[in-house]
């Protein structure tokens, strides 16, 4: 239980740092820009913010019994950190004045490791809650 809840404050101080980082990152790039803004680059810190810090933080707070085992938490945290970069990337290219169509990319590869976290670990959350059943 100890190092469950170590593992949670972890989690949710690293995506603390990520949002704090894309964030710093953002004012620095955009101050250097010569006054071009993006949008995707100014709103990239969200993604680490909503997805990341909040509800693992709330996971802390509220109860260890549902805390989603490794492979959900990193897949999801993976399609969370790739939303961050593909929406740092789009500002980059932004405000440089170019698009890409690839860009796309980041967002289909982020949706299928986000899905691939929330699936494992409702799945494993389900065969938990069998487990409990059958036993008693």
């Amino acid at each position: 239980m100890e190092q469950i809840r170590k593992t949670a404050k972890n989690t949710y101080i690293t995506f603390l740092v990520f949002t704090v980082f894309s964030a710093v990152f953002a004012i620095i790039y955009e101050y250097f820009s010569h006054q071009v803004y993006s949008y995707a680059m100014i709103f990239s810190f969200v993604y680490p913010l909503a997805l990341g810090f909040i509800p693992f933080f709330v996971l802390y707070k509220k109860g260890m019994s549902f805390f989603p085992n490794d492979f959900s938490r990193l897949s999801y945290s993976f399609g969370i950190i790739t939303l961050m970069v593909g929406s740092i990337f789009k500002g980059v290219l932004e405000i440089y004045g170019t698009t890409n169509r690839r860009m796309v990319i980041y967002y289909y590869a982020a949706a299928l490791f986000l899905f691939a976290g929330i699936v494992t670990w409702c799945y494993t959350l389900i065969k938990n809650k069998k487990m409990e059943n059958k036993n008693g």
